[in-house]
């Protein structure tokens, strides 16, 4: 058995308590501490003088219908932006490095490799500068600010789902492995009002999975890790996380990330209206 207690920021009048069958826990977007387990949860609420006995039921249903299966409380759903909210199409880069006389595979595998794409994504290099030096190392400039300037498209579907966890009282925020130019790209795209805060491993001075990029987050959102969800098309990035008991998705698209935030009691709709 176990008890959730929420405390009302009212002069408390009386307090109720009602059990809940569930293995399911509450959105602590009240800031409620909580201790859960499966099975059987009795949850207090302590109410304010205004408060009716129709209201506490509404409460009370919806925050145990919020607990996660696990017994998490999630509070922040984290997203990764490229391959997740921002995407880049491959048959760019081929045409690029085509018309370039580059071996199929050239830019990336330089622009990628390291030290390079440590320097850049940790602060110690601009992104111009690291444009230049991939220009070095393949042999043509042109090439490089080419790649360097092509277009992304924003998945919808995914902006969607991140209005559809802020509304139901979580908050969502973006962590991405980045460089110097990532405040204007978010301006640029027009995401930056879709999520309550953005981190750029540039500006933290450690990328991911290093789990120091991670512990900024949850410290800055004032949160701990098994409060945060965390998602990235990229397997590696996920270990940092889950040391720091994050619970992690590896992201193979928008509709497999909404049920698995469903499957953790997070209320959304089961289906966003915009196709992904």
């Amino acid at each position: 058995m176990s008890t959730i207690t929420i405390s009302s920021a009212f002069r408390v009048c009386r307090a109720r308590a009602l059990r809940h069958t569930s293995s399911r826990r509450a959105s602590s977007r009240t800031g409620m501490t909580t201790e859960t387990e499966r099975g059987n949860t009795v949850v207090i609420v302590l109410l304010p003088c205004t408060a009716r006995h129709s209201d506490t039921v509404s409460t009370v249903d919806d925050l145990a219908g919020r607990l996660s299966e696990d017994g998490r409380m999630i509070r922040v759903v984290l997203f990764d932006l490229d391959g997740v909210i921002r995407h880049f199409d491959p048959r760019n880069v081929a045409d690029i490095e085509r018309r370039h006389d580059l071996t199929a595979g050239t830019i990336e595998r330089v622009a990628f490799a390291a030290p390079l794409i440590e320097e850049v994504t940790t602060g110690r290099m601009s992104r111009a500068e690291w444009v230049r030096r991939i220009g070095d190392r393949i042999g043509t400039l042109d090439a490089a600010e080419e790649w360097g300037a092509q277009a992304a498209a924003i998945d919808e579907s995914v902006l969607e789902l991140s209005d559809d966890i802020r509304r139901v009282g979580l908050r969502t925020a973006l962590l991405t492995n980045g460089t110097d130019t990532i405040p204007a790209e978010v301006e640029a795209h027009g995401i930056a009002t879709r999520f309550d805060a953005f981190f750029n491993s540039a500006d933290i001075g450690y990328a991911k999975p290093d789990a120091r990029s991670f512990q900024h987050v949850i410290e800055a959102l004032g949160v701990k890790g098994e409060e945060v969800f965390f998602t990235d098309d990229s397997a590696s990035k996920l270990v940092g996380a889950e040391g720091l008991s994050i619970l992690t998705h590896h992201y193979d698209g928008v509709d497999a990330l909404r049920s698995r935030l469903i499957d953790e009691g997070i209320d959304i709709p089961s289906t966003g209206t915009i196709d992904p």
